[in-house]
């Protein structure tokens, strides 16, 4: 069966993302751009999936814990995972690897923590979109040895991503990698497509934005494992 989803989403927390964007209007816009699937993919911290977790299956869709880490060469990397705790865990791992560098949000931007009725339960401290202390081998090995799997985001963009960064995709266990909407997936400009599979997220900062690009996954089950599965599969 085949399944959309969009695998790069942010919440309120990330400090560039819309306070709009709480758990219930994430799962309302992902049912509305008729999404089977969303993960949730805050900048360096995992702290909003269990609320979002709750609106987004409570609204029928697959929720996918993740975050989207920063490595230390300034690369975005999703890191997904089946479990909400594994994600949740890896999140508080990374932001304990981050500078302590305290976001002021009048200038950096809100990093609120609400309940899945937009309440806000509190604020994390460390600005979450500086680099981690972790290079990309580091992070690649750690999110396996958590269950979690790697995917390079936006690799074609300028800021963050892997080919701007290196200029080169190392040899890591990357069977998937993730392009920005802008990229021409049926030209594969860059050539990426004979390696790797090429899925595409919205990168959603606000409410509107989610579902403007998702990945269409063929999966054996309709399960966040099945999902994983796919991504990781070596032939698209």
């Amino acid at each position: 069966m085949i399944l959309r989803a969009d695998l790069h989403v942010h919440s309120c927390l990330s400090p560039c993302g819309s306070l709009r964007l709480s758990p219930r209007e994430i799962a309302r816009r992902a049912r509305a751009a008729g999404l089977d699937a969303v993960a949730l993919t805050d900048h360096n911290t995992a702290r909003q999936i269990p609320a979002v977790a709750h609106c987004c299956r409570a609204a029928g869709l697959l929720f996918v814990p993740g975050i989207e880490a920063h490595t230390s060469e300034e690369i975005h990397v999703l890191c997904l995972f089946e479990r909400d705790d594994d994600a949740v865990a890896f999140g508080d791992y990374l932001y304990g690897r981050l500078p302590p560098v305290a976001c002021m949000p009048e200038k950096m931007g809100d990093q609120v923590v609400v309940n899945d009725a937009g309440e806000i339960l509190g604020a994390l401290d460390r600005f979450l979109t500086n680099a981690t202390d972790l290079t990309l081998t580091e992070l690649v090995e750690q999110t396996a040895a958590a269950g979690g799997l790697a995917i390079p985001a936006h690799v074609d963009r300028p800021s963050g991503g892997l080919l701007e960064r290196l200029g080169f995709v190392p040899p890591l266990p990357f069977p998937t990698l993730e392009v920005s909407p802008r990229y021409d997936l049926g030209r594969d400009p860059l050539g990426l497509a004979g390696r790797h599979r090429l899925v595409t997220g919205s990168d959603a900062h606000a409410p509107e934005d989610i579902g403007r690009a998702c990945a269409r996954l063929e999966v054996a089950e309709r399960s966040v494992r099945g999902i994983l599965d796919a991504l990781r599969a070596r032939t698209p």
